[in-house]
């Protein structure tokens, strides 16, 4: 039996809430990694770092037969936003 728009409608809501709450918890690792970089003396951008991860994920998002392009835009904001916060010297949480 098809499933109805209400139940793929609760599922769509509980893979949101998911990805809202790994973004969460990305940015709470990203802010922990910017405060050992910050006492190491380690700069922020890592760029062979930052390539090595849009390949591999561009490779799991075709192998899961996601859209190449709207991945690596999806990263580009997500990385653009993690540089900045681990750039941000008062590092705030919340």
């Amino acid at each position: 039996m098809a499933a109805t728009i209400e139940e793929l409608r609760k599922e769509i809501d509980g893979i949101d809430t998911v990805l809202v709450e790994s973004l969460a918890k990305r940015r709470s690792i990203v802010l922990d990694l910017a405060r050992i970089k910050k006492e190491n003396g380690i700069k922020i951008f890592d760029p062979s770092r930052e390539r090595e991860l849009k390949e591999r994920i561009t490779k799991r998002a075709v192998d899961l037969g996601l859209d190449e392009d709207f991945v690596l835009k999806l990263y580009d904001i997500i990385l653009e936003k993690s540089k900045k916060e681990q750039e941000n010297e008062n590092f705030r949480q919340g």
